[in-house]
């Protein structure tokens, strides 16, 4: 049992990082590119910002399409994962 929840949570890891990857890349620096003399310097950042959130939603929604049996574990793991390394206190 053990075993199927290390792999789950591997393979959900594994899936939040590619589509992230291939988000990033392959969608939000074209969008940004294209959005930024159309909104103007001043609205870039929020746009960069939507765009992180669409990323995250697609990529739980990603994690959540892999592991339909029971998908709310994993799609909590690259989450705190993330989490963990942003909001951490600086030393």
């Amino acid at each position: 049992m053990l075993r199927r929840w290390l792999w789950v949570v591997a393979r959900s890891i594994a899936v939040g990082w590619a589509v992230l990857v291939v988000l990033t890349y392959l969608a939000e620096r074209p969008l940004l590119f294209l959005a930024g003399p159309v909104v103007g310097a001043h609205w870039v950042e929020t746009v960069g910002l939507t765009l992180d959130c669409l990323k995250l939603a697609a990529t739980g929604w990603a994690i959540g399409r892999v592991h339909r049996a029971a998908p709310q574990i994993p799609t909590i793991c690259p989450g705190r994962q993330d989490a963990r390394r942003h909001l951490a206190p600086e030393s």
